[in-house]
């Protein structure tokens, strides 16, 4: 499974900067995020790599969790983002 960054609208940290502050996890090529927010094909969307630059803290939990229930028993956190 593939996925990609997607950014909630109006969700950056000052006006005006551009840097996003809530991304969420989309399956790539859609606009339903994991935690089932329904994003415009138009906002920004990025690789899920490198997600170091979004973890944990710009992430969306629900979304962050539900990549986890996605994964494969014993599976490392980072492989469902591959």
């Amino acid at each position: 499974m593939e996925l990609e960054l997607k950014a909630e609208p109006g969700c950056t940290w000052e006006q005006g900067t551009g840097e996003i502050h809530l991304w969420h996890l989309v399956r790539a090529h859609s606009d339903t995020t994991l935690c089932e927010l329904r994003l415009d094909h138009a906002d920004p969307t990025r690789p899920a790599e490198p997600s170091a630059e979004v973890f944990p803290e710009r992430l969306c939990p629900v979304c962050r969790r539900r990549c986890a229930e996605l994964l494969p028993f014993g599976a490392e956190p980072g492989t469902a983002l591959r």
